[in-house]
């Protein structure tokens, strides 16, 4: 495969996240593939120094100030962008829009077959809000997609009125453009329902790749939470059941709920502020356990960065960290998505003993270069496939 043309294709680029583990893992893989992008917040690409391209139309100018703050170890993980060709779509140049915004997801097919894959043997697309696997390639290139999940609010909301209507019109599209995709990948057993409950398409799970410690040893100090604070993940569920057990817990993380959540928090309960400029070493040293409380989680970073650290997990077993966690060698998986159940679990918990060195092996399961490993034999695999379909008499 060495002599393939290879295009990378990301859905939207505004800070570094499991998506974006997913497509640097690519880049490690074919380190002078082009990166084809939906959108790429303006003050990200400043600081990464990315030369931005496109095709057939005027980029607008990026601001002369970037007030983005990015860890070191994220600016390192997405530096190789300044290094190979960036193509952007046209919704860069829409008003308004950003990493979490859906105002102009009735444009993106559109901007997805603005791109010209002509040439191109192979177009590997990382597909999560933005439709990224609409592209269009000639039926001479082989089209494998990372679908991180179907757009949830597209799918699985609730719109209103106009908009509503155009939704309908929409899945159609994404349904269809999900058909011309020759091979689909996904992070989980959950994102694989939804992608044959929407698409009807079969997905082959493999996990995105976490960089750990691979060291360290559980503490006694308190239980911690590390992510956003936002709607999306119940952390106020979480704050009532360490309210009522009147346990310790630190909670790492920011957002836009982080000051009404404060103000629900006990005298147990701590926030030590974003996760950029912690001592992440004392933070991990001194916590028992790692609790995540979403229910609808497909994936979780920090918790499997914790496991790394020798720390086990507390979940709900209907969550994605189900294919995570084994129940009671590395953490307890509540079986109900209660906060009766989630405080019965960390009683119980109180009362097992979990060593940190199996904790640490299970993480190291998901490694990055076990994920490039997988990744690079399924690539192989597929192309292999399709070549022989494409020598066939019978290939159109």
């Amino acid at each position: 495969m060495e002599n393939l043309r290879i295009a990378i294709v990301h859905d939207r680029l505004a800070g570094y996240g499991t998506e974006e583990r997913v497509l640097g893992a690519l880049h490690e893989i074919y380190p002078t593939a082009p990166v084809y992008l939906g959108w790429i917040d303006p003050p990200l690409a400043r600081v990464l120094g990315v030369k931005l391209r496109s095709q057939g139309f005027k980029l607008p100018s990026l601001p002369i100030a970037a007030p983005v703050t990015l860890d070191p170890l994220d600016y390192q993980a997405l530096h190789f962008l300044s290094q190979v060709p960036v193509y952007l779509s046209p919704a860069q140049r829409f008003w308004g829009i950003t990493h979490r915004n859906d105002r102009h997801r009735f444009l993106m097919p559109y901007c997805w077959e603005h791109f010209d894959f002509r040439g191109y043997d192979l177009v590997i697309s990382s597909s999560f809000l933005g439709f990224g696997h609409g592209v269009r390639v000639p039926a001479s290139t082989l089209h494998l997609c990372y679908c991180h999940t179907p757009s949830r609010v597209l799918w699985e909301g609730h719109a209103q009125g106009l908009a509503s209507l155009l939704d309908v019109h929409l899945r159609q599209y994404d349904f269809y453009a999900a058909q011309r995709v020759d091979r689909f990948l996904t992070t989980s057993e959950r994102a694989a329902r939804r992608i044959y409950q929407f698409y009807r398409r079969s997905a082959e799970v493999m996990a995105p790749p976490v960089h750990m410690a691979g060291a360290g040893h559980a503490g006694e100090r308190y239980y911690l939470y590390v992510g956003e604070l936002s709607r999306s993940c119940p952390v106020d569920s979480l704050i009532r059941v360490f309210n009522t057990l009147k346990r310790p817990l630190q909670i790492v993380g920011s957002g836009p709920e982080e000051a009404h959540l404060r103000q629900l928090a006990g005298d147990t309960i701590s926030f030590l502020g974003s996760a950029a400029n912690l001592d992440w070493e004392q933070v991990y040293a001194n916590a028992t356990a790692f609790v995540q409380p979403a229910k609808d989680i497909d994936f979780d970073v920090a918790a499997l960065q914790a496991m790394g650290r020798g720390l086990p997990v507390i979940a709900y077993q209907c969550s994605g960290l189900k294919e995570v966690v084994l129940h009671y060698r590395t953490g307890i998986l509540c079986a109900e998505p209660t906060e009766e159940a989630l405080a019965a679990a960390i009683l119980e918990f109180e009362k097992l003993r979990f060593f940190s060195q199996a904790c640490i092996d299970r993480a190291q399961e998901f490694s990055p270069s076990i994920f490039r490993s997988k990744l690079e034999w399924f690539i192989a695999q597929a192309w292999d496939e399709f070549s022989q379909r494409r020598s066939s008499p019978t290939f159109a």
